[in-house]
């Protein structure tokens, strides 16, 4: 009879098996279930990506640069049950594309044992760094309801400090200061919306801007910043606001039921 243990396999990984946001040059920190031979790590783990039609080679993370890395996550050297291992691509993965990472069933152990297929780990990367406009509208081509508020949403996590610059500036030099979304980190120094309490006046135009330089927690700078500053306009209190009294309504030309 013979048996084998298999070689070494992933069992966790930071970010997490399907993170549908992962950095455009992401570093993954592998916990394996044991201690593989770096030859056959860079020889048989690689990454595939959507629209690129090769092997994405991997290099391994080691050094001082290691130690950072893991001083960041809150993981100490030594703190692992198992070993830890980080990888990044050699290559810049696209924006929003579909990312695999392939441990190939030939990564052996330092005694050279080795698996009898691959373990595939899919991710996303994350979107380019955009800021976009929402508020509440009757229909799709009319303006914004003057009584709702505007907003003001970002693609990753901005700093608030940064956030808090956002301006709505109305006519007559009328400005309205920006309210903060929920925080969007548990120490609350990051937010990924901001917004302006109404009523605004109807049937006016306004202009939204933001901070000059604006970049998200990853240092990428805003891809659309030549929408702002931003022109919106409201238009004209909906019905329901004009009357203070309980009233109904029958429409015109459908023959109507009271």
């Amino acid at each position: 009879f013979a048996l084998s243990t298999g070689g070494p396999s992933i069992l966790s990984s930071a970010p997490y098996q399907g993170s549908q946001s992962i950095d455009e040059e992401q570093i993954f920190i592998l916990e394996v279930d044991g201690d593989p031979a770096e030859a056959s790590v860079l020889s048989y783990v690689y990454f595939t990506a959507v629209n690129i039609g090769e092997r994405i080679g991997v290099r391994i993370v080691s050094g001082q640069e290691r130690e950072r890395i893991l001083k960041t996550q809150g993981r100490g050297l030594d703190s692992a049950s198992h070993p830890l291992l980080l990888i990044q691509s050699k290559q810049r993965f696209p924006q929003n594309s579909k990312v695999s990472l392939v441990w190939g069933k030939d990564v052996a152990s330092r005694s050279g044992v080795t698996n009898i297929q691959d373990q595939i780990l899919p991710f996303v990367v994350r979107s380019p760094f955009q800021a976009s406009f929402s508020c509440s509208r009757e229909k799709p081509e009319a303006g914004c309801v003057p009584i709702s508020p505007m907003r003001v949403s970002f693609s990753a996590l901005v700093l608030w400090a940064d956030a808090r610059k956002t301006v709505l500036n109305g006519p007559g030099n009328q400005h309205w200061k920006v309210e903060r979304e929920e925080e969007a980190d548990e120490e609350g120094k990051h937010v990924q919306s901001v917004w302006f309490k109404g009523p605004f006046p109807e049937k006016t135009e306004f202009q939204i801007e933001l901070a000059p330089n604006l970049q998200d927690d990853a240092g990428r700078k805003l891809e659309n910043a030549n929408r702002f500053p931003l022109s919106v306009r409201t238009d004209e209190y909906p019905p329901l606001v004009k009357f203070s009294a309980h009233f109904g309504i029958l429409e015109l030309n459908a023959t109507p039921l009271l």
